[in-house]
């Protein structure tokens, strides 16, 4: 059980975790989140996280409309 969580709490990242791992700014992230344009996420009370596998999925999406964008 304790593994179980222990992974659970490694597959959630907050927006620092976000900027530390990945280099996107929190204020990007935030300007984003209000667009709709970033990686989806939830809230906790006020704070928010996003789970890794939903970023990874993201910014793989976001490499291929860029990829395609070049043409």
């Amino acid at each position: 059980m304790r593994a179980n969580v222990s992974e659970a709490v490694e597959n959630i990242l907050t927006p620092l975790d976000v900027e530390v791992e990945y280099r996107i700014p929190r204020a990007s992230q935030k300007k984003g989140r209000a667009r709709g344009s970033f990686a989806p996420f939830f809230r906790v009370g006020r704070r928010i996280y996003y789970r890794r596998s939903v970023l990874l999925a993201w910014i793989a999406d976001q490499e291929q409309k860029a990829a395609h964008d070049r043409g």
